[in-house]
Protein backbone atom coordinates (compact mmCIF):
# COMPACT_ATOMS: atom_id res chain seq x y z
CA UNK A 1 0.00 0.00 0.00
CA UNK A 2 1.51 3.23 -0.90
CA UNK A 3 -0.08 6.95 0.20
CA UNK A 4 1.58 9.36 -1.94
CA UNK A 5 1.05 13.20 -1.77
CA UNK A 6 2.99 14.39 -4.35
CA UNK A 7 2.07 14.57 -8.11
CA UNK A 8 5.64 12.94 -9.60
CA UNK A 9 5.89 10.66 -6.92
CA UNK A 10 2.19 8.62 -7.87
CA UNK A 11 3.80 9.35 -11.58
CA UNK A 12 6.42 7.62 -10.70
CA UNK A 13 5.00 5.03 -9.18
CA UNK A 14 2.55 3.90 -11.57
CA UNK A 15 4.95 4.21 -14.88
CA UNK A 16 6.57 1.55 -13.13
CA UNK A 17 3.51 -0.52 -12.58
CA UNK A 18 1.98 0.05 -15.69
CA UNK A 19 5.26 -0.47 -17.56
CA UNK A 20 5.30 -3.99 -15.91
CA UNK A 21 1.62 -4.69 -17.03
CA UNK A 22 2.99 -3.06 -20.78
CA UNK A 23 -0.39 -0.94 -20.42
CA UNK A 24 0.30 2.53 -20.46
CA UNK A 25 -3.20 3.91 -21.39
CA UNK A 26 -3.65 3.10 -17.71
CA UNK A 27 -1.54 5.93 -16.42
CA UNK A 28 -3.01 8.20 -19.11
CA UNK A 29 -6.20 7.43 -17.11
CA UNK A 30 -5.22 7.82 -13.85
CA UNK A 31 -3.35 10.77 -14.17
CA UNK A 32 -5.55 12.81 -15.54
CA UNK A 33 -7.93 12.64 -12.39
CA UNK A 34 -5.08 14.04 -10.14
CA UNK A 35 -5.99 17.14 -7.67
CA UNK A 36 -3.67 19.03 -5.39
CA UNK A 37 -5.82 19.44 -3.09
CA UNK A 38 -6.10 15.27 -2.41
CA UNK A 39 -4.02 12.64 -1.10
CA UNK A 40 -3.95 10.13 -3.15
CA UNK A 41 -3.46 6.33 -2.36
CA UNK A 42 -2.49 3.55 -4.53
CA UNK A 43 -3.39 0.25 -3.76
CA UNK A 44 -2.44 -3.35 -5.77
CA UNK A 45 -2.75 -6.53 -5.27
CA UNK A 46 -3.30 -9.89 -6.91
CA UNK A 47 -6.24 -12.25 -7.52
CA UNK A 48 -6.46 -15.83 -7.95
CA UNK A 49 -4.16 -16.15 -10.77
CA UNK A 50 -0.45 -14.24 -10.94
CA UNK A 51 -1.69 -13.52 -14.81
CA UNK A 52 -3.98 -10.38 -13.12
CA UNK A 53 -3.52 -7.79 -11.18
CA UNK A 54 -5.63 -5.05 -9.96
CA UNK A 55 -5.19 -1.43 -9.48
CA UNK A 56 -6.68 0.68 -7.11
CA UNK A 57 -6.96 5.02 -6.84
CA UNK A 58 -8.44 5.51 -3.53
CA UNK A 59 -8.67 9.61 -2.42
CA UNK A 60 -8.54 11.41 0.72
CA UNK A 61 -9.57 14.36 1.38
CA UNK A 62 -6.86 16.98 2.65
CA UNK A 63 -9.66 18.09 5.81
CA UNK A 64 -9.59 15.63 8.78
CA UNK A 65 -13.75 15.50 8.80
CA UNK A 66 -13.55 13.87 5.68
CA UNK A 67 -13.78 10.15 5.54
CA UNK A 68 -12.09 7.79 2.33
CA UNK A 69 -13.94 8.61 -0.54
CA UNK A 70 -15.26 5.55 -2.59
CA UNK A 71 -13.21 4.49 -5.13
CA UNK A 72 -12.55 6.61 -7.94
CA UNK A 73 -11.17 3.91 -10.98
CA UNK A 74 -10.60 0.13 -10.22
CA UNK A 75 -8.92 -1.80 -13.44
CA UNK A 76 -8.42 -5.42 -13.88
CA UNK A 77 -5.52 -5.84 -16.36
CA UNK A 78 -4.47 -9.05 -17.93
CA UNK A 79 -1.16 -9.51 -18.65
CA UNK A 80 -2.32 -11.60 -21.34
CA UNK A 81 -5.13 -11.33 -24.04
CA UNK A 82 -7.54 -14.08 -24.89
CA UNK A 83 -7.88 -13.98 -28.44
CA UNK A 84 -10.48 -16.67 -28.82
CA UNK A 85 -14.32 -15.42 -27.18
CA UNK A 86 -13.44 -12.06 -26.10
CA UNK A 87 -11.44 -10.52 -29.53
CA UNK A 88 -14.94 -12.05 -31.56
CA UNK A 89 -16.75 -10.29 -29.19
CA UNK A 90 -15.85 -7.25 -29.64
CA UNK A 91 -15.41 -7.84 -33.20
CA UNK A 92 -18.95 -8.52 -33.24
CA UNK A 93 -19.85 -5.60 -31.18
CA UNK A 94 -18.31 -3.25 -33.67
CA UNK A 95 -19.87 -4.57 -36.38
CA UNK A 96 -23.17 -4.12 -35.52
CA UNK A 97 -22.20 -0.60 -34.55
CA UNK A 98 -20.88 0.46 -37.84
CA UNK A 99 -24.45 -0.18 -39.26
CA UNK A 100 -26.13 2.26 -37.37
CA UNK A 101 -23.81 4.71 -38.80
CA UNK A 102 -25.95 6.91 -41.37
CA UNK A 103 -22.92 9.36 -43.46
CA UNK A 104 -24.45 12.28 -45.18
CA UNK A 105 -21.46 12.87 -47.11
CA UNK A 106 -18.49 15.30 -47.19
CA UNK A 107 -18.97 18.69 -46.06
CA UNK A 108 -15.47 20.30 -46.78
CA UNK A 109 -12.19 19.80 -48.43
CA UNK A 110 -9.52 21.35 -46.85
CA UNK A 111 -6.56 22.35 -48.55
CA UNK A 112 -3.24 23.79 -47.32
CA UNK A 113 -1.79 27.02 -49.15
CA UNK A 114 1.55 28.98 -48.82
CA UNK A 115 -0.32 32.48 -49.97
CA UNK A 116 -4.07 32.77 -48.79
CA UNK A 117 -3.92 35.65 -51.51
CA UNK A 118 -2.93 34.06 -54.20
CA UNK A 119 -4.74 31.16 -53.74
CA UNK A 120 -7.92 33.45 -53.14
CA UNK A 121 -7.10 34.68 -56.78
CA UNK A 122 -6.82 31.45 -58.38
CA UNK A 123 -10.24 29.49 -56.50
CA UNK A 124 -12.48 32.93 -56.76
CA UNK A 125 -10.60 34.70 -59.84
CA UNK A 126 -9.54 31.64 -62.11
CA UNK A 127 -12.36 28.87 -61.38
CA UNK A 128 -15.01 31.32 -59.64
CA UNK A 129 -15.91 29.81 -56.72
CA UNK A 130 -17.01 31.95 -54.39
CA UNK A 131 -16.46 32.75 -50.63
CA UNK A 132 -18.84 31.70 -48.09
CA UNK A 133 -19.04 34.60 -45.60
CA UNK A 134 -21.22 33.01 -43.09
CA UNK A 135 -17.55 30.96 -42.05
CA UNK A 136 -15.56 33.73 -40.42
CA UNK A 137 -11.83 33.15 -40.50
CA UNK A 138 -11.30 35.05 -37.61
CA UNK A 139 -12.14 31.92 -35.19
CA UNK A 140 -9.49 29.37 -36.01
CA UNK A 141 -5.48 30.57 -35.26
CA UNK A 142 -4.13 30.81 -38.65
CA UNK A 143 -5.47 32.90 -41.87
CA UNK A 144 -7.90 30.81 -44.41
CA UNK A 145 -11.06 31.08 -46.67
CA UNK A 146 -13.72 28.81 -47.17
CA UNK A 147 -15.24 28.31 -51.12
CA UNK A 148 -18.63 26.77 -52.01
CA UNK A 149 -18.35 24.16 -54.60
CA UNK A 150 -22.07 23.38 -55.30
CA UNK A 151 -23.31 22.13 -52.06
CA UNK A 152 -19.98 21.43 -50.42
CA UNK A 153 -17.04 23.92 -49.23
CA UNK A 154 -13.17 23.66 -49.77
CA UNK A 155 -11.69 25.39 -47.08
CA UNK A 156 -8.46 27.26 -47.75
CA UNK A 157 -6.23 27.56 -44.77
CA UNK A 158 -2.67 28.83 -44.87
CA UNK A 159 0.17 26.94 -42.76
CA UNK A 160 3.41 25.25 -43.38
CA UNK A 161 2.57 22.17 -45.71
CA UNK A 162 4.22 19.10 -44.78
CA UNK A 163 3.63 17.90 -48.32
CA UNK A 164 6.46 18.95 -51.27
CA UNK A 165 5.09 21.57 -53.57
CA UNK A 166 8.08 20.49 -56.03
CA UNK A 167 5.99 18.81 -59.02
CA UNK A 168 9.24 16.73 -60.05
CA UNK A 169 8.24 14.65 -56.39
CA UNK A 170 5.12 14.24 -57.28
CA UNK A 171 3.02 11.79 -59.25
CA UNK A 172 2.74 13.19 -63.39
CA UNK A 173 -1.06 12.18 -63.40
CA UNK A 174 -3.08 13.64 -60.49
CA UNK A 175 -5.30 11.25 -60.36
CA UNK A 176 -2.78 8.94 -58.61
CA UNK A 177 -1.94 11.35 -56.24
CA UNK A 178 -4.25 12.62 -53.09
CA UNK A 179 -7.21 14.21 -54.54
CA UNK A 180 -10.75 15.26 -55.22
CA UNK A 181 -13.16 14.60 -57.50
CA UNK A 182 -15.83 17.25 -58.15
CA UNK A 183 -18.75 17.09 -60.63
CA UNK A 184 -19.62 19.41 -63.56
CA UNK A 185 -22.31 19.78 -66.12
CA UNK A 186 -20.33 20.60 -68.97
CA UNK A 187 -16.06 20.35 -68.90
CA UNK A 188 -15.33 22.36 -71.81
CA UNK A 189 -15.91 25.91 -69.98
CA UNK A 190 -13.69 25.10 -67.90
CA UNK A 191 -11.02 23.69 -69.67
CA UNK A 192 -11.29 26.97 -71.68
CA UNK A 193 -10.58 29.16 -68.49
CA UNK A 194 -7.66 26.75 -67.47
CA UNK A 195 -6.49 27.27 -71.30
CA UNK A 196 -6.62 30.98 -71.15
CA UNK A 197 -5.22 31.36 -67.62
CA UNK A 198 -2.11 28.83 -68.47
CA UNK A 199 -2.68 26.16 -65.82
CA UNK A 200 -2.04 22.57 -67.16
CA UNK A 201 -4.26 19.92 -66.84
CA UNK A 202 -4.29 16.40 -68.07
CA UNK A 203 -7.47 14.82 -69.51
CA UNK A 204 -8.54 11.27 -68.38
CA UNK A 205 -6.55 8.43 -70.15
CA UNK A 206 -10.05 6.06 -69.99
CA UNK A 207 -11.49 8.66 -72.79
CA UNK A 208 -14.32 10.05 -70.22
CA UNK A 209 -14.85 13.32 -69.80
CA UNK A 210 -12.36 14.27 -67.24
CA UNK A 211 -9.52 16.28 -66.11
CA UNK A 212 -6.90 16.53 -63.38
CA UNK A 213 -5.33 19.80 -62.72
CA UNK A 214 -3.35 21.41 -59.38
CA UNK A 215 -3.78 24.41 -57.53
CA UNK A 216 -0.56 26.75 -56.85
CA UNK A 217 0.23 24.45 -54.13
CA UNK A 218 0.41 21.40 -55.65
CA UNK A 219 -3.40 20.49 -54.68
CA UNK A 220 -5.12 18.13 -57.21
CA UNK A 221 -8.86 18.74 -58.34
CA UNK A 222 -10.69 15.84 -60.51
CA UNK A 223 -13.33 17.24 -62.44
CA UNK A 224 -15.47 15.23 -64.13
CA UNK A 225 -18.76 15.69 -66.21
CA UNK A 226 -21.80 13.53 -66.16
CA UNK A 227 -20.83 12.19 -62.77
CA UNK A 228 -23.77 10.57 -60.95
CA UNK A 229 -23.57 9.84 -57.43
CA UNK A 230 -25.79 10.66 -53.93
CA UNK A 231 -28.91 8.00 -54.82
CA UNK A 232 -28.32 9.26 -58.96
Amino acid sequence: LFQIQHRHYLQAVFGALVSQLHENWISNVLLRTLDSRFVYRVSVSSHDSPLKMSMRLNILQTAPATSLKQTLFTSRVSQRRRATSGSATRRAACHASAKDIKWQGIHHTGFICESLERSLEFYGDVLGLEINEARPDDRLPYRGAWFWLGEDMIHLMELPNPDTTDLNDRPVNGGRDRHICVGIEDLEPLVGILDSAGVDYIRSASGRPAIFFRDPDANTIEVGQGLKWRGE
